[in-house]
């Protein structure tokens, strides 16, 4: 919505998506990694070395370059048959990285979890890996766009809709979120849910029998 209205990112703003970049790459791999634990597969021989780095990944600092020690690794376990097999088989094990809540702060992203990221993400990020670890690298609009962060309490977003300023409030679609709803409803004059369509046949990441289209996230 800010891109659409041409609501500026602060340096702040960007440094944080670059930073939550790449936490989507670790992370989302650590959590292929796991789910093929419960799909009974195992990455090949010649990456098993690689799986102690991306399990210990920490966060980088401000203005820190992705670390090079991370390239070949996350190149390698992404190509890995069996972890593109796990990647196919998602919607069976609730990976995070098949939802697509959302977190836009109004001056700088939470460093809460950073683990969930769009269907299309980590392919479109693994796909730019030479981009993403040059030294001066900064997200562009795309980058943004598919960078992920679980929306965990209420964030709010302010625009310009012609004459009229908008807020807009985006909960967290988790049932633990849910309770936290009822402080945004006063002066509402709007709600809009939202379903992803490639979530038809994704389960929950809190209930692995219910199917995630039935559950929408809400902006107020």
């Amino acid at each position: 919505m800010r891109l659409i209205h041409k609501v500026p990112f602060t340096p702040e703003e960007i440094e944080s998506y670059r930073q939550l970049v790449f936490n989507n790459l670790t992370h989302g791999i650590k959590y292929v990694l796991d789910a093929m634990e419960d799909m009974e597969l195992k990455v090949s021989e010649e990456n098993i070395p690689h799986i102690d780095l991306i399990e210990n990944a920490n966060d980088i600092r401000d203005g820190e370059a992705f670390p090079r020690r991370f390239y070949d690794p996350l190149k390698s376990l992404w190509l890995d048959p069996n972890v593109k097999q796990a990647w196919s088989r998602g919607n069976e094990a609730a990976l995070p990285e098949k939802c697509v809540h959302r977190s836009l702060h109004p001056q700088r992203i939470p460093r809460l979890s950073f683990a969930t990221a769009s269907p299309y993400s980590l392919p479109y990020f693994f796909s730019s890996l030479d981009r993403l670890f040059d030294p001066q690298y900064q997200p562009n609009e795309q980058d943004i766009i598919r960078s992920r962060a679980r929306t965990i309490g209420i964030t709010e977003t302010n625009f310009q809709l012609g004459d009229n300023e908008m807020l807009m409030v985006d909960v967290g679609g988790q049932k633990s979120e849910r309770r936290k709803w009822i402080h945004c409803f006063q002066d509402v004059t709007s709600i809009l849910f939202l379903v992803s369509l490639s979530g038809y046949d994704q389960c929950l990441v809190e209930d692995k029998d219910a199917v995630r289209t039935l559950y929408p996230s809400g902006l107020i």
